[in-house]
């Protein structure tokens, strides 16, 4: 059973060193090399993506007089700007670094969607909302070039981003085995003898300081990727949400960008709520499946540490503005729902 479950980490750990190394951030290997060739052409899509949103944004108000382009263009760039931040963050060992270079894979939905919609709405619909200057996109050379390039922008960011959030995912589910392991070390010490108690206790304390440091490395590694991560959710959502309620037909993949944005949000907050809810856990292991009061006065006092420290975990943080957990969600949805309705009644 153990084979078996290393071997399906083993699996998912390949899957997602395979889909950073096609944007070149295959951080796993030994021998990684930041500035190869892959970095550079990722960069280069996410820095043409940019100059493209600009020009889109400045033809539409100059020539179209149309202000609404800006939320649409702001849809999607909310989460292609999550691919600037290179966070280079090294926990305790020094091998453990982490480097993204995402467009949000939310938008890879548009691609599956926007040949039927082009159907059902009898125009042409693109993947993203960002057009390349000196090509017209209404002739059909143009309209599938524009389709060519902006599905290779959604190819690379679909990949990068995936395999970034799969490693986010795998850090912060190794906390609730760290303190499945911690109370099983607990149960044992209750049927060890006497004699060989204080052994078995010192590397329980040991696995509680490693899960402590485990947590810390974590936060300090994703702090500031999770506060430009919530932010341009965030942003999304209340772009993405104005765009459906001004007119639906002028972006119809808009719903599915929404839906995916406010997942992707929750997701990340439902990570946070997940080390919260072991800590919580662990802290009652420690005094309700650990029969301290049958130990000696020096052991006891070692469990008493171990409770001090349980009492005050250790949590992720949206850049050190608010916790990460699901009142966080909620207040953030609040947050949102107001500033939509501050819009409305900027419209009205």
């Amino acid at each position: 059973m153990i084979v078996a479950c290393v071997d399906h980490f083993r699996k998912l750990v390949r899957i997602f060193r395979f889909c950073a190394g096609i944007c070149g951030a295959d951080f796993g290997d030994r021998n990684y090399n930041p500035w190869n060739p892959l970095v550079f052409v990722t960069l280069s899509s996410i820095v043409f993506f940019t100059v493209c949103t600009v020009y889109t944004i400045y033809a539409g108000l100059v020539y179209d007089n149309d202000w609404t382009v800006i939320l649409q263009c702001l849809c999607l760039a909310s989460s292609a700007f999550q691919g600037y931040p290179d966070k280079n963050r090294e926990c305790s060992d020094d091998r453990y670094e982490a480097r993204r270079f995402p467009l949000h894979y939310n938008s890879y939905i548009a691609c599956a969607i926007s040949a039927p919609l082009s159907i059902n709405f009898g125009k042409r619909l693109f993947i993203m909302r960002f057009f390349i200057p000196g090509l017209d996109p209404n002739s059909t050379m143009g309209y599938f070039l524009h389709m060519l390039i902006q599905f290779m922008c959604i190819f690379f960011g679909a990949f990068g981003n995936f395999s970034g959030d799969m490693f986010f995912i795998v850090l912060v589910l190794h906390v609730p085995l760290l303190k499945d392991i911690i109370t099983e070390k607990l149960n044992e010490l209750n049927r060890t003898q006497l004699k060989k108690r204080n052994k078995l206790l010192k590397d329980t304390f040991e696995w509680h300081q490693r899960c402590n440091l485990f947590i810390e490395d974590i936060s300090e590694l994703y702090s500031e990727i999770i506060f430009i991560e919530i932010f341009l959710c965030c942003l999304g959502i209340c772009c993405t949400t104005f765009s459906i309620v001004l007119s639906l037909s002028a972006w119809p993949a808009a719903p599915a960008y929404l839906l995916f944005t406010l997942v992707a949000m929750y997701v990340y907050c439902v990570l946070g709520y997940t080390i919260e809810e072991a800590s919580d856990t662990l802290l009652r292991n420690i005094y309700t499946e650990c029969l301290w009061y049958e130990l000696a006065v020096q052991q006891q006092q070692m469990i008493l540490l171990m409770l001090i420290k349980a009492q005050s975990p250790v949590v992720l943080n949206i850049g050190k503005v608010m916790p990460l957990s699901l009142s966080s969600a909620l207040q953030l949805t609040k947050a949102i729902y107001s500033f939509l309705m501050m819009l409305l009644n900027f419209l009205e």
